[in-house]
């Protein structure tokens, strides 16, 4: 996207009946589901083709809000 900084935020149901997974943080699901998480990386930096996204790392809910919230001020 141009070589611009392009954060991606995963999120889950808040309705945990809807969950495929029991898990309702990034901590959580790191610790209890290390395999999903090799493959949403592998997903973002390869959907574009090889070589095309670097990944810089993974956030937390703090990061992931702030995101939101400089979005929600960004278009308004």
């Amino acid at each position: 996207d141009g070589n611009e900084l392009d954060n991606k935020i995963i999120a889950v149901p808040l309705d945990e009946s809807k969950r495929i997974i029991n898990c309702s943080s990034y901590e959580e699901l790191s610790l209890r589901y290390p395999s999903i998480m090799s493959i949403i990386k592998i997903w973002f930096t390869s959907y574009k083709g090889d070589d095309v996204v670097e990944f810089k790392g993974w956030g937390d809910k703090t990061s992931a809000m702030s995101e939101i919230n400089n979005y929600l001020i960004e278009i308004n």
